[in-house]
């Protein structure tokens, strides 16, 4: 299976931590959003990408994986199948959305030919899931939940 996915992440209490070349960074409290894709099969498919971001036991390749490394698993992800990647249009979504500001410039965004700035993105409302939902339905994708995975 091809598509896009919204992990949400939740940080109990503000924290500091080395991002790679992005440096030091600053995460407050609260629910975290991270859009991705996965377009590869087998492991490199959407049921595994995302398997992959609930599991401890990886290999740190991305600036995800070393902030999911430190936070813990996500506590939630929103997914759709997508012939095409999707997650620039996700992402700009998010942008203009009051309730969301933006992460640190440049994460999960490094190789993005869109020029997004981030991938990530802190929401400051009281439903994440809901709110990402909305987002994704707007953009004519079908939002699903972990126990949606084959």
């Amino acid at each position: 299976m091809k598509g896009v996915y919204a992990l949400v992440i939740s940080i109990p209490d503000d924290i500091d931590m080395r991002i790679g070349a992005l440096g030091a960074q600053r995460f407050e409290a609260g629910e975290w959003v991270y859009v991705g894709s996965a377009f590869g099969n087998s492991s490199t498919s959407l049921e595994h990408r995302i398997r992959r971001h609930f599991s401890s036991e990886k290999k740190i390749h991305w600036h995800i994986d070393i902030f999911l490394d430190v936070v813990g698993p996500p506590a939630d992800v929103i997914w759709s199948e997508a012939r095409k990647k999707r997650e620039c249009e996700i992402a700009a979504e998010l942008k203009s959305h009051a309730q969301f500001s933006l992460g640190p410039p440049g994460f999960g965004s490094s190789d993005c030919r869109e020029k997004c700035g981030t991938h990530l993105f802190r929401h400051h409302g009281k439903n994440t899931w809901k709110a990402i939902e909305k987002v994704f339905r707007s953009l004519e994708l079908e939002p699903r939940s972990m126990e949606d995975l084959s």
